[in-house]
């Protein structure tokens, strides 16, 4: 197993992430890349594969871009949805890159020095998603 505790992370999180656009009934674009990214996301930390970690990367990477298009067509009486999303964003995309700045700067190749960095931003990127399927709601 590549990283239990961001397997857990994973698992728990993405559940979440799953029942907020399930709950809320999110636009069907949202609703796909928050399955995939979620499916990557567990196969990425359950399993040590070369291509599953780029898969990974690579949904997440482009899942970003699906998080601004959505932060940003927030409709301007929500602005400070939009705001509490960029930031939230933001900081999740931060903390994914601090945890791969101390793996780095350890040069130990342990993932586990990371983990409270990666940790935080699979926690951030769910409570954004949280407030953006919530948003969905209200359009409906």
């Amino acid at each position: 197993m590549a990283n239990p505790v961001l397997l857990k992370s994973s698992l728990f999180l993405g559940f979440l992430n799953l029942l907020f656009v399930e709950i809320w009934n999110v636009p069907l674009l949202y609703r796909s890349y928050m399955w995939i990214g979620v499916s990557t996301s567990v196969l990425n930390h359950g399993m040590t594969n070369y291509y599953i970690k780029h898969l990974d990367r690579a949904m997440m990477f482009a899942n970003s871009f699906g998080d601004v298009y959505y932060i940003f067509a927030v409709k301007n009486e929500f602005l400070l949805l939009k705001f509490i999303c960029c930031i939230l964003f933001c900081v999740a995309i931060g903390s994914f890159f601090q945890a791969k700045f101390m793996i780095f700067e350890h040069n130990s190749g342990k993932n586990e020095i990371g983990n409270k960095h990666h940790l935080m931003s699979h926690l951030f990127i769910t409570i954004e998603h949280f407030f953006m399927s919530y948003y969905f709601m209200f359009l409906k």
